[in-house]
């Protein structure tokens, strides 16, 4: 049996959910499907909750500019609805002379992106401000947010459902085709399986594709060459490391390094191992980059990940050791670029020009996405309507 939707959004990771809650805003009766048992189970809940200031990406590209808007609106959004957040702020530092010129660079574009208050320290008034970390220089970038990214996910799913969105979990969709009894032939109709047998599926105006790293897949169902547009999708794994208990709140901020630029105009290929805190105080490390051929969120216990962590992070906390670092999660990005090309920006397109009316193309939504998570779903909503 299929049923009806005005808009079916395929994937209920925060940028699924944000985009079903801005369309049901709109009037639209919208369903969304999720292939795993609950909501935002892959990268939505393997990420630090950071609320990026947007200082990292090209001026002008849409990670920079949905970064700031996301911010934005995530912020009102967590103050709005109760979603436990914190303004903690960030410092990158540099830990040698010859870095000084990348940091004067990232502050120079962080005041063209709109990254809000901005400046950079020596390193007395950086000693001064974290006693623990030590370098010759850093800047200080103050609207960095943490959040409790569960509570954002079930503030969504909570306005979702007083929306009468529906979601549906535990549904993998299996085929995306044209509606063939629609005289247009711009419906979709959408097959689905439970994982036990197919499940009948939906008919459809639009489909919103928020797979994540589903999404080249979703985008080869619906007919849309992903070679000739630029959407393959390969994989970069990052791992987090905990720290002892005993270094909680040794920090107050996050306290990243400068990050690896290939070249000024693309932005940061890694920002590198760096130390982020919780609401709560507690430190974890990470993620590093570990570029694999499918998706694995299996954790590495090994001494020498510990080692490697531990040196990368012991000029901010002094007196950190191997056997302080425990696993703690593992995320997986979906990245539009390979390890040794340049960094390549988000996708958020129409698929009318890809052979795919009234079809939402997401691809490459990897960090800021979190961020710009409902700057996504605006972005999204305007393609719909327009």
């Amino acid at each position: 049996m299929l049923r009806e939707a005005d808009v079916v959004v395929i994937g209920a990771g925060v940028v699924g959910l944000a985009c079903a809650v801005e369309l049901a805003r709109r009037g639209y009766f919208v369903t969304v499907l999720e292939r795993h048992p609950r909501v935002a189970e892959e990268n939505s809940s393997r990420n630090s909750g950071v609320v990026h200031s947007g200082l990292y990406y090209p001026t002008g590209s849409l990670k920079q500019r949905l970064a700031v808007r996301g911010r934005e609106l995530l912020v009102a959004r967590c103050k709005r609805f109760g979603v436990a957040h914190q303004r903690l702020g960030k410092l990158i530092v540099a830990r040698e002379p010859h870095e000084l010129p990348q940091l004067e660079q990232l502050h120079a574009r962080a005041e063209a992106n709109g990254a809000g208050p901005t400046r950079l320290l020596d390193g007395i008034e950086l000693a001064m401000i974290e006693d623990t970390v030590r370098g010759h220089a850093a800047l200080l970038v103050e609207d960095t947010t943490v959040v409790r990214t569960q509570e954002l996910v079930r503030s969504l799913v909570r306005e979702a459902e007083a929306l009468r969105v529906e979601i549906v979990v535990g549904m993998e969709v299996t085929a995306i085709e044209r509606d063939a009894r629609a005289e247009s032939r711009d419906r979709w109709e959408i097959r689905v399986n439970d994982g036990a047998h197919e499940s009948g599926g939906y008919v459809c105006d639009h489909v919103i594709s928020a797979a994540g790293l589903g999404a080249e897949r979703v985008a080869r169902m619906a007919g849309i060459d992903v070679a000739q547009h630029g959407l393959v999708q390969r994989y970069c794994k990052g791992s987090w490391l905990a720290l002892d208990e005993r270094f909680r709140k040794a920090v107050g901020r996050l306290i990243y390094p400068v990050p690896h630029v290939a070249r000024e105009a693309e932005g940061p290929t890694a920002l590198g191992i760096h130390l982020t805190r919780d609401l709560e105080g507690f430190l974890f490390a990470g993620p590093d980059a570990e570029w694999i051929d499918a998706p694995d969120f299996s954790l590495d216990p090994s001494i020498e990940r510990a080692t490697r962590y531990a040196a990368a992070i012991a000029p901010f906390l002094p007196g950190v050791e191997p056997h302080h670092l425990v696993p703690l999660a593992a995320g997986v990005r979906p990245k539009l670029h390979g390890p040794d090309e340049p960094a390549a920006d988000f996708v958020v397109r129409d698929g009318a020009p890809l052979g795919a009316p009234r079809f939402v193309v997401l691809a490459g939504i990897e960090s800021p996405g979190l961020t710009a998570s409902l700057a996504i779903a605006e972005e999204v909503r305007t393609i719909v309507e327009g």
